[in-house]
């Protein structure tokens, strides 16, 4: 395999411009963009097909039509893209995946957009006992999982719930059945988001690299870069929140 630059993204709620992004994507360089979630927002001011169909499916195209393929999975959000992948594939997208993998250049992808329960109204949400029946899916050679939840415990699944206030209170939101999940199966990366301004550096969960690719902070305001991973035959390398220095797993 010669080395296939992965460019990782999520959280977007219909906040960021496209064509940034595309940009972004088109100057690393990169072969694939993976988004973890979160393409839309669930109260969007405009017409989610419209929104869709012109907006994100135009930056879909713009980046084949430059060499770039696109793979995701939705988040709790993406109401809208869940009507859609009732009825099959989507045209124009076919690599938005619930539950399923895709090999791309050489890379196995495996996309789950499942997350714990927030308040029962939202997609795409299951209690975090349920969520290990999702997980179980999940192969044992993949090289990187999208998902939307983080797994429970990291730094990348904490905030400071107070926001405004001078105390500080961080909780933690991941899924400690995903973290299970990756113990078991152990995916060479995993891309994630949910949790915006969750620690946007390198971690890891056993030998699983763990990168929170959030762009928004709290506020939906953007905060953070994209991230990037190398794959290679030497195995794997990061850049984490456009950072310009590559790491490797330690």
């Amino acid at each position: 395999m010669q080395g296939v630059r992965i460019v990782c993204v999520s959280d977007l709620h219909g906040c960021l411009d496209y064509d940034s992004i595309a940009c972004a994507a088109i100057r690393r360089k990169a072969n694939i963009l993976a988004i973890a979630g979160d393409i839309q927002n669930a109260d969007m001011f405009r017409h989610p097909r419209s929104y869709f169909e012109a907006d994100f499916l135009g930056m879909v195209s713009h980046l084949r039509d430059n060499g770039i393929e696109v793979v995701a999975t939705p988040g709790n959000h993406d109401f809208y893209i869940r009507s859609l992948l009732e009825g099959g594939k989507i045209d124009g997208c076919p690599n938005i995946l619930v539950d399923e993998g895709v090999t791309i250049h050489g890379v196995k992808f495996w996309c789950t957009p499942w997350v714990p329960t927030i308040n029962g109204q939202w997609a795409y949400e299951d209690d975090d006992r349920n969520l290990a029946e999702k997980f179980a899916k999940i192969p044992d050679d993949i090289d990187v999982l999208i998902s939307h939840t983080p797994p429970l415990g990291g730094s990348c699944d904490s905030y400071d719930v107070s926001l405004d206030f001078r105390v500080e209170r961080r909780r933690h939101f991941g899924s400690d059945a995903l973290r299970m999940a990756i113990m078991e199966k152990r995916p060479k990366a995993l891309v994630c988001g949910h949790i915006h301004s969750g620690d946007h550096s390198l971690s890891k969960v056993a030998d699983t690299a763990i990168l929170n690719c959030s762009l928004l902070d709290e506020r939906y305001s953007e905060a953070y870069k994209p991230s990037e991973i190398m794959v290679s035959k030497k195995g794997m390398k990061f850049r984490t929140n456009g950072s310009r220095k590559w790491q490797e797993l330690q």
